[in-house]
């Protein structure tokens, strides 16, 4: 187990930024250690390491292995990672089923799992369907993303990263600009035509 905040895809320093704001709003973090998936039904929680901890909230930080077993028992187990990923070309097609797209935190590549990636796969995605309806080998290419974190904490406050150039780091004053104040609520509504 990891003893900082986040994973390795972030430098330390971002990393140890974080926990220092965290820590100075007076947030308790246990790191290094692991609780039970049915501890968040628990009023008391004790954790791998026999630390007992009685929460007011708990919210799991972690994410789930996906939710892919159907496509595993109608393609077959070859169709996903060990993690229970599926396996994708840059094009977002399954290797073997040229037919069938998988794409978002299923879809096996190596980028954090963020929704703000989402609309560059379903970009690729569709424009790959509508070749192949069209009679044409889909030839859109993933290419990625920059990753990109900003983490609030509190209305005004947060850390952000964006790895461009030497991979840039921002304090309170950006992140609460940029997020912070409003959770990004109104660019959501108008993704969504709300």
């Amino acid at each position: 187990r990891d003893t900082m905040l986040l994973n390795k895809t972030y430098p330390n320093k971002f990393r140890k930024d974080v926990e220092r704001r965290l820590r100075a709003r007076r947030v308790d973090l246990l790191l290094g250690d692991t609780v039970s998936e049915d501890a968040f039904t628990r009023a008391k929680i004790t954790t791998r390491n026999g630390t007992t901890l009685t929460p007011d909230l708990v919210i799991p930080c972690r994410g789930p292995r996906p939710n892919t077993s159907i496509i595993s028992a109608a393609l077959g187990a070859d169709a996903l990672t060990p993690a229970g990923h599926v396996k994708v070309l840059n094009t977002f097609q399954l290797p073997n089923h040229p037919h069938i797209f998988a794409c978002g935190d299923i879809a096996d590549l190596n980028e954090q799992r963020q929704i703000g990636k989402h609309r560059g796969h379903a970009d690729v995605v569709s424009k790959n369907v509508l070749a192949l309806l069209d009679g044409h080998k889909p030839s859109t290419i993933y290419k990625g993303t920059m990753e990109m974190i900003f983490i609030t904490i509190g209305k005004n406050g947060g850390a952000g990263y964006v790895d461009f150039l030497w991979g840039l780091c921002f304090g309170d004053w950006v992140v609460s600009l940029a997020k912070s104040r409003s959770l990004l609520v109104s660019k959501v509504r108008g993704y969504l035509g709300l």
